[in-house]
């Protein structure tokens, strides 16, 4: 359901809603580009997977930890790490609650 996000939301907004793309909107925008060369789509959103055989190329920016999460407390943690040591490193944290 399309909702209308409010001008300053709150984190138990953003929790409670997620970016989808729609693919009409998608297609409509690539067919109205006319004769120019290139469309821009930036983000990540659910269903981006259900989209991909409308790209040519996808390309995946990477910035620091500063630019991505600013003011939002977020504690990062290396993805490509082997499972295990994404765990260990998540329950060595202390809980804030305590």
């Amino acid at each position: 359901m399309r909702v209308v996000r409010p001008p300053d939301p709150d984190d138990q907004w953003l929790l409670a809603h997620r970016w989808v793309w729609s693919r009409s909107g998608i297609e409509h925008s690539i067919a109205g580009n006319g004769a120019a060369s290139a469309v821009f789509v930036c983000g990540i959103a659910r269903k981006q997977a259900e989209m991909l055989d409308l790209d040519e190329t996808v390309f995946l920016l990477v910035f620091d930890e500063e630019t991505q999460m600013p003011g939002r407390g977020a504690i990062p943690r290396d993805a490509t790490a082997p499972p295990e040591l994404i765990a260990d490193s998540l329950l060595a944290h202390p809980d804030p609650g305590n």
